[in-house]
């Protein structure tokens, strides 16, 4: 990250976009709700450098549906300095509303909504690339404070128990079904459908 703290002399006011591999890292790790802190401070940087009518927590709320406003804006800050896009606002912004609307569907489909993120990491290069050509020294932030590593630990152990949990009780079902009939038949029945092995 730069030393240069003057946010109305950055492209992209006080939105510092993070390095592809903390974008990714993050984005995977706190199950995707790093994907609406970074459209938050692309709202709030949208609002200090003229947008006064966003109101970043507002947009929140419902971010799938207000993700189209920081693509655009991205786009838009990146064409006026002379950086051209391959691709437009609106193209990332269904990506990213499909992807996120699989988290609506059951498992394994729905696990399609974690990458979400590819479409923000495609605004988020474009970014980088607009700071890397208008500030001197510019490096993409890609420090991990404190909360980011507690993040990124939760995440860990989340997926390590989720599927290790779940291959353990499809181990159990199919090569030890005695145990949940000495326990309850009736588990054993729920566990069967929950799992799709009866």
């Amino acid at each position: 990250m730069t030393a240069d703290q003057n946010f109305k002399l950055r492209p992209f006011g006080q939105f510092d976009p993070p390095s592809p591999t903390k974008l990714f890292v993050l984005s995977v790790c706190s199950l995707g709700f790093y994907q609406m802190y970074w459209l938050y401070r692309c709202w709030a940087a949208m609002r200090e450098t003229g947008y006064k009518k966003t109101i970043p927590w507002l947009r929140v709320l419902l971010y799938p549906f207000f993700a189209l406003s920081c693509f655009r804006w991205i786009e838009s800050v990146a064409s006026q300095n002379g950086v051209k896009t391959k691709w437009s606002a609106g193209f990332l912004f269904s990506a990213f509303f499909l992807l996120t609307a699989c988290s609506l569907f059951d498992y394994p489909l729905g696990l399609l909504s974690l990458l979400n993120f590819l479409p923000m990491a495609t605004a988020n290069l474009l970014a980088v690339d607009v700071n890397e050509r208008e500030i001197s020294g510019y490096e993409p932030d890609n420090r991990y404070p404190f909360g980011d590593y507690l993040i990124i630990t939760g995440g860990v152990l989340f997926f390590a128990l989720e599927y290790g949990c779940t291959y353990a009780m499809n181990y159990m079902l199919k090569d030890a079904p005695q145990f949940f009939d000495l326990v309850s038949p009736d588990i054993h029945q729920l566990l069967n459908i929950y799992y799709g092995n009866q």
